[in-house]
């Protein structure tokens, strides 16, 4: 049984005036054509909705059951449209943002406070997944963005590049070291390290580029959290080794951060989402607001410098 909005909203129409005349000026149809609009519904519900002859119109009793799930429908289908207006609009909604913690905490501030500003109807729900499961979410759709080390094309995601990860060294002030401008993988291999998340895409790709150029990261340390890293540093025992954007974090605690060369290690780190999945207009928002406050420029400067 297949009957339309067209057909509800006459019959609607009709059992609220018991007038055919009133009803079809109430829709903005012609007479002939509002009656032959019930006419249909009434072949395909297979049975009569009204009684009516020449003096007065009444619903039958089937009618009088029909009007309450006719009324329903048409409510849903209204706060339907409603709520699409509401999402195209962005007076609602919700994006699924994940990123590296510490650039919630930096990089990512302009972006997310002029969003916050500008749609303060969508939910922002954020993550902060390191790259490998932020890949195996957004792949879940269970993340709309997610901002991500690149380490090889993969032809599932769409990538908006930001800036340069790069390996550098963290080192505490008063390290021998610490008076390098720059460091070589050969000279760092011979101190104490402390690798910090060397278990994801970006410490394998770290492996096999050293392995490239015949040497090898035996880390005396290997940790997860940055504060553990910057304990391990802070204290001497180690040289800390990590990503270039997670140690700007660690300058701020008075640590010292130095390039490493020879070979010098570098991969982009971009904003990605599923390329074959449209995303949502807030979600398209938020990628814009991301890509035009993006601070990544002075953070590479601050850490070559």
């Amino acid at each position: 049984m297949r009957f339309n909005f067209v057909q509800l909203r006459a019959f609607v129409a009709a059992a609220e005036a018991l007038n055919f005349t009133v009803a079809a000026d109430r829709v903005h149809v012609a007479q002939p054509t509002f009656s032959a609009t019930i006419r249909n519904l009434e072949e395909v519900v297979g049975a009569r909705l009204f009684e009516r002859n020449s003096r007065k119109v009444r619903l039958t009793q089937l009618g009088s059951e029909f009007l309450p799930l006719a009324r329903r429908v048409l409510d849903d289908v209204e706060r339907a449209g409603s709520v699409m207006s509401d999402l195209v609009s962005m007076r609602k909604g919700s994006v699924r943002f994940s990123a590296l913690a510490v650039l919630f905490a930096d990089q990512l501030q302009p972006a997310l406070q002029h969003f916050r500003k500008t749609w303060p109807g969508v939910r922002l729900e954020l993550f902060d997944y390191t790259s490998g499961p932020a890949l195996d979410q957004l792949r879940r759709e269970q993340v709309d963005l997610a901002i991500v080390t690149e380490l090889s094309p993969e032809k599932d995601m769409h990538y908006d590049g930001l800036c340069e990860r790069s390996i550098v060294a963290v080192l505490n002030p008063e390290h021998p070291l610490a008076r390098e401008p720059v460091l070589a993988w050969e000279r760092l291999l011979k101190e104490p390290t402390v690798l910090l998340q060397g278990g994801g895409p970006l410490g394998h790709y770290l492996d096999q580029c050293l392995l490239e150029a015949g040497m090898q990261l035996m880390p005396d340390y290997r940790v997860d959290q940055i504060h553990t890293a910057a304990g391990i540093v802070s204290v001497g025992l180690a040289i800390g080794v990590m990503s270039n954007i997670t140690a700007s974090a660690l300058e701020k605690l008075g640590l010292v951060v130095r390039e490493l060369h020879e070979p010098y290690i570098t991969r982009p780190l971009s904003l990605a989402h599923l390329a074959d999945r449209e995303l949502s207009p807030a979600a398209q928002q938020l990628r814009t607001a991301v890509l035009e406050r993006w601070q990544g420029g002075t953070l590479l400067k601050a850490v070559r410098g």
